[in-house]
């Protein structure tokens, strides 16, 4: 989707590809290790450590979460992160699977980005 626009078409197709799917983690395992890791960058930034030097100590999560890592680097709104971390921790419990929570995502990125557009 690099040259794509995100649409309300674009999100309905990816949210009905990702039902078809099986889960590709285990949402336990992730859910601890994202929150860990988390923990563990904002340890860090406590300790004044740059930036560069927290992504050399964590290099996979950099590579697996860029995005996620961005967030918890950055702003002071932690919205996003929470939500993600949440539905995480309800996928990690069985009260949502993969598909599940991808719609929630998809029904908040909609509502946030297309229908902005819309007004």
């Amino acid at each position: 989707m690099s040259n794509s626009v995100i649409n309300k078409e674009s999100i309905e197709k990816a949210a009905a590809e990702a039902a078809t799917k099986p889960a590709a983690f285990n949402a336990k395992e992730r859910s601890d290790y994202v929150k860990r890791t988390i923990l563990l960058i904002q340890d860090y930034k406590e300790q004044n450590i740059t930036k560069e030097d927290i992504e050399a100590r964590l290099p996979e999560f950099v590579e697996q979460y860029p995005h996620l890592f961005k967030e918890v680097m950055g702003a002071v709104d932690k919205t996003n992160l929470n939500m993600m971390i949440g539905l995480l921790d309800r996928m990690a419990g069985g009260s949502l699977n993969q598909h599940q929570a991808s719609v929630i995502v998809g029904d908040r990125l909609l509502k946030k980005y297309y229908h902005d557009k819309q007004s």
